[in-house]
């Protein structure tokens, strides 16, 4: 076995991938997005709604357009809700999943109409659970989370000897580089054994590429936690 610094491959979106590697200090990084944000173009009158869900940084960037300052917000964890606050918004900040998030909501009913504004890909079921509790709640979906294929550099490193650290924050990340590494299998036949970390359990659930030497799922759905749980696993392999 190589007895290299694993390689840590980031394949979130290009500017959240950027931003992690500052947490992740000296980490040999090697950054290959399987996905990217593009705003839609849609028009929201905000001024109809109670409360605005939000669900991701992504939904926040993509919304600030309606003119968020001063409206009530609930964000689904800290990042979320900091992003929020930055663009004036009064805000309250759910525990990091989407049953906090729902809880957030249904325990304090809004007198009025909530609006859920997300991606394209979204998972939770939040809007039909808030439906479900009697509270009136549309849906804008303001960004998509198009595909991107992997990078050559990435490709290489994941048929290559030297090992892996792989953070997931996500299960269509998961999905995404599960059917690359799929569709490479003629190049990955010898492939680098990888850890895998995980944002959470469904992270876990929605992998279907070829199974890790290693899977570590963090303790809260939250950067930092994703970010010393990586070094973790690049330390235990070094």
């Amino acid at each position: 076995m190589p007895s290299q610094t694993p390689l840590v491959l980031l394949t979130r979106p290009a500017q959240a991938a950027q931003q992690f590697r500052k947490a992740l200090g000296g980490l040999d990084v090697l950054i290959s997005p399987v996905l990217e944000i593009r705003p839609l173009q849609v028009n929201v009158d905000l001024s109809r709604y109670a409360l605005i869900v939000f669900a991701s940084r992504n939904a926040v960037a993509a919304s600030t357009r309606f003119g968020l300052a001063g409206r009530k917000a609930i964000a689904v964890g800290r990042a979320t809700g900091q992003a929020a606050k930055e663009a004036g918004m009064r805000v309250m900040s759910a525990s990091g999943d989407a049953d906090s998030l729902v809880k957030g909501v249904t325990s304090m009913p809004p007198d009025g109409t909530v609006i859920f504004l997300r991606g394209r890909h979204s998972r939770g079921n939040v809007a039909q659970r808030i439906r479900e509790a009697g509270i009136s709640i549309e849906e804008a979906v303001v960004y998509d989370q198009r595909a991107l294929p992997l990078s050559e550099k990435a490709i290489r490193a994941l048929g290559g000897e030297r090992r892996l650290a792989i953070p997931l924050f996500s299960p269509r990340s998961a999905v995404l580089l599960s059917e690359q590494m799929r569709s490479n299998a003629d190049r990955l036949k010898s492939g680098a054994p990888f850890c895998l970390i995980a944002m959470s359990e469904q992270v876990v659930c929605s992998w279907q590429g070829p199974k890790p030497a290693a899977i570590r799922v963090a303790s809260r759905p939250d950067a930092n936690v994703m970010a010393q749980e990586t070094a973790a696993c690049v330390a235990a392999w070094s």
